[in-house]
Formats: C-alpha cells, sequence, structure tokens
C-alpha cells in the first residue's frame, strides 16, 4: 500500500492537472508523511498555487520544520514510471483506507461494553454507510459547479421539468420539479384534512424503494388505507368488511400492485429522532431513496424537558440534516394550529404551523392542504382540495388544486386544473 501511495503523489507531480480527478483526502493515506503531502497539494490546488516539486516542498517545510522534503518527493517521483496509471493507484489506495476502516469498526464493536451497543451500533452504520459512498471533494472551482448546473439543465428539459421524484399529481409536480434530494419538504394541516391520505399518495407514486415512518397509524390500518385508493373500495365498507361481490376483484388487484411495491413501514409508537435517524441510515445503506414521516409532532426530541417549540425544531433539524446526509428527500407532515379555525378565513398559513418556527427556517419547501367542504357542507369546492406551497427555494409558490375522492381516502389530479402561481422565493 505504501507503494501505491508513492506512485499516487509522484504522479501528481509529474501531471499536476490529476488532482482534478484523483478525489482522495489526507486520511487515505497511510502515513504521517504522505498525508502532510496530500494535504498540501489539495491546499495548493485549492489556492490556485503550482503544484510542482520545490514549490510543494517549500511549503511542507514551512509548516512541518522538516529539510528532508525534497528528497521525499523526488523519490516519489523518480518511482513513478507512469503518471498515465495514477488513477489506478489511487482506487488501490482508496481500497486500502477502507479496509483500515473496517478493521477500526470490528475492533470498536468488539470492545463493546454493556450498555454501549446503541451508541456503537449508530456509529458502525453511520461508518460503514461512508465507506459505501464515493470519494468526494466538497471544495470545488466554478467550473464544476457549472458543468453540474448544465447537467441537471439538461436532465430537466429530458424529462420536461422533472428533476426529483414524482409525487404522482401532475400539476404539483410541475410547480416542484419533483422532490429533490437532500431537501426537507413539509406538508401542514389541520386534522380531517387528509394528510396522511396524501402522504401515501407520494410515498407509491415513484417506482423505487421508499421508507415511511408512521408514529400515528400501525402498519395494518397504513395498508388498508393503501389498498381502499388503490382499488378503489369504499373505505368505511372495508373497514368493516360491508363488502360488495364486486370489490373483491378490486381489493385482490390492488394487493397484487401494493406487494410489488418497494416500501419499508416503522410504525413504532411516538419514535424519538435517534430512532427515525438510526431506520432512516439503515434503510438508505439498503436502497431506499426518499422517507415519508407521519408526523413531525409526534416524534419525540432528544431533550424532553425543554419547551416544546425547541423539541419541534430539534426534531426538524435532524430530519433536515438526515436529509442532506443521506441525499434523500425526506417528506414530513406537521401539524397547524387550531387557531387557523378562528379567522374567517381557515385555510392555514406557514406561520400556523404548530410548536416551531425552525420548520419555516429549516424546510426547503413547505405546503398546506385544505379541504373547504370539511367547514363548509355546502362549499362549491366538494371534492377539491388545495395544496398550497407556501416556501419554495426551487421555483414557485401557489396554489395547486387536485381532486379529493373522500369514499376511497384518495387524491388525484383534476382534469382540468387552475394553478394560481404567485412568483419566485
Amino acid at each position: 500500500m505504501i507503494e501505491a501511495e508513492q506512485q499516487v503523489i509522484g504522479a501528481v507531480l509529474k501531471k499536476p492537472s490529476l488532482m482534478q480527478e484523483i478525489f482522495l483526502s489526507p486520511a487515505d493515506f497511510s502515513t504521517e508523511p504522505h498525508q502532510e503531502v496530500w494535504g498540501c497539494l489539495l491546499d495548493h490546488l485549492s489556492q490556485s498555487r503550482a503544484i510542482e516539486m520545490l514549490t510543494v516542498a517549500d511549503t511542507l517545510e514551512q509548516s512541518t520544520g522538516r529539510s528532508d522534503w525534497v528528497g521525499v518527493l523526488a523519490g516519489a517521483m523518480a518511482g513513478c514510471v507512469s503518471p498515465g496509471n495514477g488513477k489506478e493507484y489511487a482506487k488501490l489506495v482508496q481500497d486500502g483506507a477502507k479496509t483500515r476502516k473496517l478493521q477500526e469498526i470490528a475492533a470498536a464493536l468488539e470492545t463493546t461494553k454493556r450498555g454501549e451497543w446503541r451508541d456503537k451500533m449508530d456509529y458502525a452504520m453511520r461508518e460503514l454507510m461512508e465507506l459505501g459512498k464515493e470519494n468526494r471533494r466538497w471544495e470545488c472551482g466554478i467550473k464544476d459547479a457549472l458543468t453540474m448546473a448544465v447537467d441537471e439543465i439538461e436532465t430537466a428539459f429530458q424529462s420536461e421539468g422533472m428533476i426529483g421524484l414524482p409525487n404522482g399529481l401532475k400539476d404539483l409536480d410541475h410547480t416542484l420539479g419533483g422532490f429533490h434530494k437532500s431537501d426537507l419538504y413539509i406538508v401542514g394541516a389541520r386534522p380531517a384534512m387528509g394528510k396522511t391520505a396524501l402522504m401515501l399518495h407520494f410515498a407509491q407514486a415513484p417506482d423505487i424503494p421508499v421508507g415511511i415512518i408512521s408514529a400515528e397509524q400501525p402498519r395494518n390500518q397504513m395498508a388498508k388505507r393503501l389498498i381502499s385508493a388503490t382499488g378503489k373500495v369504499h373505505a368505511n365498507r372495508l373497514r368493516n368488511a360491508d363488502l360488495e361481490d364486486h370489490e373483491w376483484p378490486r381489493i385482490t388487484s390492488a394487493v397484487s400492485q401494493l406487494a410489488n411495491k418497494h416500501i419499508r413501514i416503522l410504525d413504532q409508537p411516538a419514535p424519538s429522532i435517534y430512532d427515525v435517524i438510526r431506520q432512516g441510515r439503515a434503510w438508505a445503506y439498503n436502497g431506499v431513496q426518499a422517507i415519508y414521516v407521519d408526523y413531525i409532532q409526534r416524534i419525540k426530541a432528544g431533550n424532553r424537558s425543554a419547551p416544546k417549540h425547541e423539541q419541534v425544531g430539534e426534531v426538524v433539524m435532524g430530519l433536515k440534516e438526515l436529509a442532506r446526509e443521506l441525499d434523500i428527500p425526506i417528506i414530513a407532515l406537521a401539524q397547524v394550529n387550531r387557531e387557523v379555525e378562528k379567522r374567517e378565513d381557515k385555510r392555514p398559513r406557514m406561520s400556523d404551523l404548530k410548536d416551531s418556527g425552525t420548520i419555516e427556517q429549516e424546510a426547503d419547501n413547505v405546503m398546506t392542504l385544505y379541504r373547504d367542504e370539511v367547514y363548509n357542507e355546502d362549499s362549491p369546492e366538494r371534492g377539491i382540495a388545495e395544496i398550497d406551497v407556501v416556501k419554495n427555494r426551487h421555483g414557485p409558490t401557489g396554489f395547486v388544486k387536485v381532486a379529493w375522492q373522500g369514499a376511497f381516502i384518495k387524491f388525484d389530479d383534476l382534469t382540468h386544473n387552475v394553478i394560481d402561481m404567485q412568483g419566485y422565493n
């Protein structure tokens, strides 16, 4: 492994442009001198300084006090037969670093004492997930950022504006561009508006592995909701088993469709944010690409003695950090304050989200859900729900109207939808 590290260093000194193509960190090298050399090379790259043997040796001499760096670097260059093999040797260095890390994780687990298993398990899961990721340099130049931006634009153009995961509602997808990786989405509403039904609609829309954190409803109730919505079987009759003959084939068909979906469910009552993070990491390690949470105020914070708004803030920040860590979208439901029911216009606003202003700050996207028929039996908007995108870091805000099929507890597109765009954040 020492030889492979010397080959990489020598290749870069002979061909400095390789630094743009080799994604190693100082910790990937096994010896302290090699770590110091690579750290110096990264500093030169980020500061646009020349990567040349004498210049690098001078920088190392000033930072370490050692005077033999010219000989060390000259030896690496002399031992490098061909810079063209630099990237291959870099892979060997990376493999060696991962092997050492696995051995470190195993050693840590072997020394687990009573009462430490949860912390050690979290540590091992987090480190194993990091090992599974390809090395990435967080610092970059403007050219790299522009290249990524153009790639995303081309992808969105080819998919008719969709960058993220589809949510199953065409006009909402058009507004959001789908659910974006690493973003936190919040859906707020009063009880009986259909928050959970909307979440389930979102969860089964993409044909990818997803996870559902259900802190309120057990798995069998969620499964019945999915069967009702997918098979268009009357929810009350399904719940009471008061079924007609023609509905049984619909149930069978719905179960068959749903069984092929890659959906994982955690229905632990009132899990802690640490439980959610732990489960999210485990799911992501096994391929889950989006997580749906029902709902924020039912997730326990670590500091249970803090004021409620601080606890909710801790949960929201934990979900946002998890979305970034796993690089997947997280869609979470939230309660809305009952104060909205004292207003003449009972449509929720972002400021009505219960218990925390942190939701407004941390969420990348905030939506509210409203059905006028809940408050007005004679409403001309019966069978219609309003999804108000009140915050959208990636595009427009405004109302999206969708169909509500109460018998099946199901949302769907309106044939002739009305979207009122209010501009951009």
